[in-house]
């Protein structure tokens, strides 16, 4: 079978070769055969120790010139198969289809499946697209013989491509034939297996899918002759349904030092093990992964380079013959003006479109090589976890944000969709520079909201600072959010926010439209939103836990308010009060005084409930000892108190309560009253980032538990009121505006 698209062919009949196989061989093998492309297998080990497979694709036609060699030289030798003359290697067509958008380059591909097998080859570009019987033009060496008539009376489809370029057919027979003219193989001795240098710079959309996999069987891949890989008329390759291993660790194999403008190789997959020098923890698959499965790996690295043929994502098959797959990627190290600068190599791993981890690895660059030795790298723990929500459903956009560089706020944005969704994603992370300090920004934002909550004008500030976000993340985010907004067509959108910075409401950002009179929308009011914190700093026990914790059945639900008439300087919260009692009538809910004996007990208790809902005053003042939920008894119920507590049953948290969703840091960690109680265990929790009106917010938390206890998510209820604030008498608040949703967008609480 072959597949013509405009400026490829696809071939799935095939003689499948290996590269240790002699030239006699396949000269029998081809002669007792009538198939048109040969694929060879190569199993390489460089010098680190890591196996690599590369395949290499030719047209019979190309391969004539076995007659003048001898016939006992292996493969390997004989067409001198090095990593720079391997075939584009991918599993999917889109991924190669997006490589190789210039119909004028000539390329060839390799798609391979289960076991690293290969399934389909493509020839991509001008020549691709020759009438047949078209002669393949040689003009220093002469003419070869004609194509074969290969393509008439096949089907049109559209088909994909991989990474790189790949060497037309003339270019191939013309070195090979050069190189025998100029007695390039005269005298040269088999290098024994493992013993090779590296190889050269791949020009051709090589290196091809590395895996670390057992040897051949033989029998296999040396099939009689006649047979093809893959093909209806030749043998039959049973695809492998076992398991692969549940949990892996991130590879990412280098140098941990470079000279600036050098290039540097980075292997990246996975491991069987924990890797020294690489912190993420262990990769755990989700439930819903059964079977093979296909691994997408995104690498970022600030600072570097990539080849232009290769690609910053790719897929990667795991397989239980080859369950820790890795690819070579080469990099090379921006000029700098310091003499030393550590950067981080950072992998996302991703299954359907559902991140399951990263791994993370420093690299020292040097502007002088007489540096390298002497340069000290900054170490990575490979205790380090790194994982992130993989036991809920799929968010239809997953947005990672890391921080590259605090000190001006780059940030590096990354994105996965919902399978099923067609929105193409960018392959390579964006980065971009917000500007100075976040949390400066975040609190400018408290202040100003805070001073004008309740006025005329609340709403015109707030639409400001909300442009003036949007306007700070990046055009390919909101390319791609109108892209899955304009497929998931029957509810509004979900939106996870992986974040290592914890500042920035993102969900405030106003959506960009092309018509400057159109009334604006908060990206908060037209997706379903959700956050996460990705903790990079710390050891195996760091907090908040890495995945969120699933919701409990909801059993009980503890209702904490208090009286504030007695405290100096506090207002009577009047509407706080009705709220607790409409709780406590409506969900049969337990109330707990406001005072911090009472408080802690009912947190650190044996039986604690499964929802606390607090509705008291708070404050944001990480530089005062004031900061966090005030009490009624005076007390303020500090971050490191939450912190100091081991929520056993991963309750929901409600903190209705001022400005007490902000996050700060103490000694490197997250120390916001919201991030305390994910550090507890919460399974996720809902807070305010700036001052609330206390009917708007008792109206708001009513609404709520009716909503969420009736099947609707956290973040689809946060997202309605958001909806609320407009140009009315309720834009005199932000109160609609204020809460922000730690927790997964499509997480639910079920009531028992």
């Amino acid at each position: 079978m072959t597949g013509v698209g405009p400026s490829v062919r696809w071939v799935s009949s095939f003689v499948l070769a290996h590269a240790t196989e002699t030239v006699a061989t396949l000269r029998q093998r081809l002669a007792d055969s009538d198939l048109d492309v040969v694929v060879i297998r190569r199993l390489h080990r460089r010098s680190d120790g890591i196996p690599v497979t590369y395949f290499y694709a030719y047209r019979r036609d190309e391969l004539d010139y076995l007659a003048t060699l001898p016939a006992d030289e292996d493969l390997e030798r004989a067409l001198s198969l090095h990593e720079w003359k391997s075939s584009a290697t991918a599993t999917s067509e889109s991924v190669i289809l997006s490589k190789f958008p210039d119909p004028a380059i000539d390329w060839r591909a390799v798609l391979i499946g289960a076991g690293m097998t290969p399934r389909r080859v493509g020839f991509g570009g001008p020549q691709s697209v020759a009438e047949p019987g078209d002669a393949l033009a040689l003009p220093e060496l002469g003419e070869t013989e004609a194509l074969p008539d290969l393509w008439d009376g096949r089907s049109r489809e559209t088909v994909g491509e991989t990474r790189g370029r790949s060497r037309s057919s003339a270019e191939l027979v013309r070195d090979t034939l050069a190189r025998l003219r100029d007695g390039a193989f005269e005298g040269l001795a088999r290098s024994p297996e493992g013993a090779r240098g590296e190889e050269g710079a791949t020009a051709n959309g090589g290196p091809g899918v590395h895996a670390e996999e057992p040897a051949p069987d033989l029998a296999t891949e040396n099939a009689p002759a006649g047979e093809a890989a893959g093909s209806e008329t030749g043998r039959s390759v049973m695809p492998d349904t076992s398991d692969p291993p549940r949990s892996a660790y991130g590879l990412i194999a280098a140098k941990d030092r470079v000279v600036e403008g050098e290039e540097l190789e980075v292997v990246v997959g996975l491991a069987k093990d924990p890797q020294p020098g690489v912190a993420g923890g262990p990769l755990d698959r989700p439930p819903s992964s059964v079977g093979p499965y296909a691994l997408d790996v995104q690498v970022s690295a600030d600072g570097f380079q990539l080849r232009a043929w290769e690609s910053w994502r790719t897929e990667l098959e795991v397989t239980a013959a080859a369950p820790y797959p890795s690819v070579a990627l080469h990099l090379r190290a921006d000029l700098q003006d310091e003499p030393v600068v550590n950067r981080l190599i950072k992998v996302k791993y991703a299954i359907r479109g559902q991140p399951i981890g990263m791994a993370v690895r420093s690299v020292a660059v040097v502007d002088n090589p007489a540096l390298l030795q002497s340069v000290a790298v900054q170490p990575q723990d490979s205790s380090v976890r790194i994982t992130v929500p993989s036991n809920a459903p799929v968010a239809d956009l997953t947005v990672t944000i890391t921080v590259a560089d605090p000190q001006i706020g780059r940030l590096g944005w990354s994105f996965n969709v919902a399978p099923g969704i067609q929105a193409p994603v960018p392959q390579a992370t964006i980065y971009g520079n917000i500007g100075g300090d976040t949390l400066a920004f975040a609190q400018t934002l408290m202040n100003g909201m805070n001073l004008r909550e309740g006025k005329p004008g609340v709403y015109q500030y707030l639409l400001g600072t909300a442009r003036a976000i949007g306007r700070h993340m990046p055009d390919e985010f909101w390319t791609l959010y109108r892209s899955v907004a304009a497929e998931v067509t029957d509810r509004p959108p979900t939106i996870l926010l992986l974040t290592e910075e914890p500042h920035v409401p993102w969900e405030v950002a106003a959506v960009p439209t092309a018509d400057p009179l159109a009334e604006p929308t908060f990206l908060g009011a037209v997706a379903a939103i959700g956050r996460w914190v990705l903790d990079l700093e710390h050891g195996a026990d760091a907090r908040p836990q890495p995945v969120p914790p699933s919701p409990p059945t909801v059993r009980t639900i503890a209702v904490i308010s208090g009286d504030y008439s007695q405290r100096s300087g506090w207002s009577a919260l009047k509407e706080a009060t009705i709220e607790a009692t409409n709780l406590k009538s409506a969900l049969s809910a337990t109330e707990v005084n406001a005072e911090t004996v009472a408080v802690l007990s009912a947190l650190d208790q044996g039986k604690p409930a499964e929802v606390f809902h607090f509705a008291c005053h708070g404050v944001f003042d990480p530089n005062s000892v004031l900061n966090g939920l005030y009490l009624a008894d005076g007390m303020p119920l500090a971050p490191q108190q939450v912190m100091g507590i081991t929520l056993r049953k991963a309750p929901f948290v409600f903190l209705n309560a001022c400005q007490v969703g902000q996050a700060a840091r103490v000694l490197g960690d997250y120390a916001g009253m919201a991030q305390a109680f994910l550090f507890a265990g919460a399974c996720g929790v809902i807070a305010p980032i700036w001052s609330i009106t206390d009917t708007i917010a008792r109206e708001i938390a009513e609404r709520f538990y009716t909503s969420v206890f009736a099947g609707e998510s956290p973040a689809e209820r946060l997202r309605q009121e958001r909806l609320r604030m407009g140009r009315t008498a309720a834009a005199e608040s932000g109160t609609w505006m204020a809460y922000i949703y730690y927790g997964h967008p499509q997480m639910r609480l079920k009531r028992n």
